[in-house]
């Protein structure tokens, strides 16, 4: 009777799991990424978002293998070793050194001017008196922003960063490069 009981919970867990595993579906869209961790509902958005608006990455053979994602503060040993190609989501405050070209966009905040490139990482000027926390004090306010590996190369050499915290990204295997 007991292992009845006890197989009967298993089959149900079983059924649990294999749904929660499949992709859930929303407006038609596949949602495989819990947005709360990283801050997008789908691969393809979290793709999307290293490349300019019109770019769509699965033109871009390398793009569409299937990517492993990762969180923490730095790069995986293997990105850094194997030099794969791949995407990171971050956070940081950045000025442009003097002579270079400001080339990040902006794609997820009201508080930055949307498709021109960021000089720096303050809010535009309407949004600065009400960036404040539940405190009253004026809010840490580092744009997240997500970018391709050379991209975030580049953005280094180019602006003066500080405070820059990693979130999360995605790497694509050598065996997508081939």
């Amino acid at each position: 009777m007991e292992t009845d009981a006890k197989q009967a919970e298993t089959e149900e867990f079983r059924r649990w799991l294999k749904e929660v595993s499949r992709p859930a579906k929303r407006a038609g869209r596949v949602c495989d990424l819990d947005r709360k961790l990283y801050g997008c509902a789908s691969r393809r958005e979290y793709i999307a978002r290293a490349f300019p608006a019109r770019t769509e990455p699965d033109s871009l053979p390398a793009w569409k293998t299937e990517p492993v994602f990762w969180r923490g503060g730095e790069l995986p040993a293997a990105v850094r070793e194997k030099k794969l190609l791949y995407l990171v989501r971050f956070r940081a405050h950045f000025q442009i050194r003097e002579g270079r070209q400001p080339f990040v966009m902006n794609k997820t905040s009201f508080l930055y001017p949307k498709n021109e490139p960021l000089k720096d990482s303050h809010p535009r000027a309407e949004y600065g008196p009400f960036c404040r926390n539940v405190n009253g004090d004026a809010a840490d306010l580092r744009p997240v922003l997500t970018l391709t590996g050379g991209d975030f190369e580049l953005f280094q050499k180019s602006y003066e960063v500080s405070e820059l915290e990693i979130l999360d990204g995605c790497y694509f295997p050598e065996e997508s490069l081939s």
